[in-house]
């Protein structure tokens, strides 16, 4: 635990670090050449505690690595063989064909697994950097959440959906952005070959443009209470569809804590959507579509808790709404106030779950 809160305090005496700042409409601001500074040395910082992980840090971090030393074994020509057959034929060779490919390519270079983890947490932090550098208004607010709530598994536990997540998610968003829909489904099928589970956000891209008002809330509620109500039939249909019943829970963020901070923020999000949407017009429909979704899968995890795989999807987006909440209050006194409380509520719980951290060397 101490290096996360290493990491945490570095994070907090960059973002107070004296500089001149500029007043604008809504308040103090952030300049950029800060914003970009607590980026670069988050990408850092988070890759290295990722990729330089003992074997033992996160439940699944052993199993891959046994599967990485399978694939040193394995010709380029068996592996697009069971690429092809897992698309074009019933024979189930293997689940998320593209995977081992993925693993084949990185031992073109190296063939330690320790290196591999490297691979794909730079893959996944250079992502999220640019992610929020590009959308968030508060780095420091919407880092201190990912680190809090979604480290545990993007950063010790997932493989698969990590890469996929960061092809999905975090490099999906410049595309849903810049409404290019044929670049987005390309990498929509890239990541559906590392985790078949991407493909549910897929309709995302045209969900992200519905218009936020009272109307599109409300039915959102609706179907959000349709989920409760209907939730065994929905969950089996996700899992005949990507096979969730595979899947076993993961170590980390508990079902519990999703449901009631996701419920919670659904609810502060439709009370103040006209803020929000006046603080950020052109990020925030997109971040609150995103967050009504993640709302709508929340009582599938009453049943199953390794659907909070598929609210990760949508989750994520929570890192550019929380930094936005605090543009409710009118004065920049307010503001402060609530952003100070956000960060000690999340330390605080952070240290509550008491993660654990070893060095490969350890």
């Amino acid at each position: 635990m101490v290096w996360y809160l290493l990491n945490v305090s570095l994070l907090i005496i960059i973002y107070l670090w004296p500089e001149r700042t500029e007043q604008v409409s809504d308040g103090y601001q952030i300049s950029k050449k800060k914003r970009k500074v607590i980026c670069v040395v988050e990408t850092i910082t988070l890759a290295l505690l990722s990729g330089l992980r003992h074997i033992s840090i996160g439940p699944d971090t052993e199993t891959y690595g046994i599967m990485f030393d399978r694939v040193k074994g394995q010709s380029w020509a068996t592996l697009l063989r069971n690429f092809r057959l897992g698309y074009l034929s019933s024979v189930d060779i293997s689940r998320d064909p593209g995977y081992p490919i993925f693993e084949k390519l990185v031992q073109m270079f190296t063939d330690e697994y320790q290196w591999f983890l490297m691979v794909i947490a730079a893959l996944f932090f250079v992502a999220l950097g640019v992610f929020i550098y590009r959308f968030s208004s508060n780095p420091l607010i919407s880092y201190i959440l990912f680190i809090c709530l979604f480290f545990s598994f993007f950063g010790t536990t997932g493989h698969r959906q990590t890469v996929a997540t960061a092809i999905i998610v975090l490099c999906g968003a410049i595309f849903i952005e810049k409404k290019k829909f044929f670049p987005f489904l390309i990498l929509a099928f890239l990541a559906s070959t590392l985790h078949m589970s991407s493909l549910c956000i897929l309709p995302f891209y045209f969900m992200s443009r519905i218009k936020i008002n009272k109307a599109s809330l409300a039915t959102y509620w609706i179907a959000i209470a349709g989920s409760f109500i209907l939730r065994n039939q929905l969950l089996e249909f996700l899992q005949s569809l990507i096979g969730y019943e595979n899947y076993q829970e993961h170590e980390g963020v508990t079902a519990g804590t999703f449901v009631y901070l996701l419920l919670a923020l659904g609810i502060i999000v439709t009370l103040f959507h006209k803020k929000l949407l006046e603080a950020n017009p052109k990020t925030m429909p997109m971040a609150i579509n995103a967050t009504m979704i993640a709302c709508f899968f929340v009582p599938l995890m009453l049943i199953n808790p390794t659907i909070i795989r598929i609210v990760f999807y949508f989750a994520l987006y929570l890192m550019l709404i929380l930094p936005e909440l605090g543009k409710i209050f009118s004065k920049e006194g307010d503001r402060k106030i609530y952003r100070m409380a956000v960060v000690i509520t999340l330390i605080a719980l952070y240290i509550l779950n008491e993660p654990k951290y070893l060095f490969f060397w350890q």
